[in-house]
């Protein structure tokens, strides 16, 4: 019994290439793009657009010191022109806010939260967001960890004035080894 023997001029099946798979169909070669980009490069560079008064202004005085809370004083010429509730704002708003901070969550892992966020009323700011999941901790610092101890620059210049040792604690957020160790806000460290 014999096979019978294909032609050999059959090609396979041409599969068009918008039905393979992985393959999308090109769109049609343009320079439009190219072209588009060539001149805004040209006129980036030569800047034809720009005017000479765009340039940058420049402050005559800086202040020596950075940082440095600078609030003009109101003599008595300028409190009898503005309305009284504006002055009495204005006062109130110089009285100094000792610095607050307060926790939310945990960071023990076996709590419902995720993390431990520290906050500041100083511009409703967030301080410090620990996580507490072991695939975020930091698995090189071997010198033990209490936890975040906020020591706020204006605070501790008091207390050191005042002739207090050591630092407040400022912050004990839950979960924490400071706050297993019993330490809580408002508490003082002499020494490690």
């Amino acid at each position: 019994m014999s096979v019978p023997k294909l032609p050999q001029h059959i090609d396979p099946p041409q599969i068009p290439n918008s039905m393979r798979k992985g393959t999308e169909e090109q769109p049609p070669k343009s320079n439009f793009f190219f072209i588009l980009m060539m001149t805004f490069l040209v006129i980036w560079t030569f800047r034809i657009f720009s005017s000479p008064e765009d340039k940058p202004i420049v402050v005559d005085d800086p202040p020596s010191v950075i940082g440095a809370n600078v609030v003009p004083e109101l003599t008595d010429a300028v409190r009898e022109t503005l309305p009284k509730d504006f002055v009495e704002a204005a006062e109130q708003s110089q009285t100094s806010v000792k610095p607050r901070f307060v926790t939310l969550g945990s960071l023990d892992p076996n709590s419902p939260y995720r993390m431990l966020i520290t906050l500041s009323n100083r511009g409703a700011s967030i301080t410090r967001v620990e996580l507490n999941e072991s695939a975020y901790e930091d698995n090189i610092d071997s010198s033990g960890y209490l936890g975040q101890i906020i020591v706020d620059e204006s605070l501790a210049n008091d207390e050191s004035h005042a002739g207090l040792p050591g630092v407040s604690v400022q912050a004990a957020g839950a979960g924490t080894p400071i706050a297993l160790a019993g330490l809580n806000v408002g508490d003082r460290i002499v020494s490690f």
